[in-house]
């Protein structure tokens, strides 16, 4: 059992428009979390405003709304939910996107490809 499992499970909304790194990322998760999906920002904001949730992961470049929209949206209504981008780009402007992360309040940022002691360590400052 991992430290993050030590209190119930709790929901996450994974956004990625990616199958594989979705599936990848649930694997990590999986059975600290309960993991609810969304190939897009919009499909995720749509879930967002339906369910609840104890965590956001969220990719930064995705079709029909990306990832700062998404958080953005978010934010507007809860500013305690812990949130975290994933990208498998290059950051080409990494002062702008901290500063847009840090008005965000944007809990931190994982790379591609991410490993899952990463992952969890992370979680476990947040959760523990």
């Amino acid at each position: 059992m991992s430290d993050v499992q030590k209190n119930p499970v709790r929901r996450c909304l994974l956004v990625d428009d990616s199958d594989e790194y979705l599936n990848i990322l649930a694997t990590m998760l999986e059975p600290d979390f309960e993991v609810v999906w969304a190939h897009n920002g919009l499909l995720a904001w749509n879930l967002f405003l339906e369910q609840t949730f104890d965590l956001i992961i969220s990719d930064f470049v995705m079709p029909v709304m990306n990832g700062f929209e998404l958080i953005r949206r978010i934010r507007d209504r809860d500013q305690k939910i812990p949130v975290f981008m994933i990208t498998g780009y290059e950051i080409v402007d990494p002062d702008n996107f901290k500063r847009r992360m840090e008005l965000l309040n944007i809990n931190g940022l994982l790379s591609k490809p991410l490993k899952k002691d990463d992952l969890l360590s992370q979680l476990n400052e947040l959760f523990v």
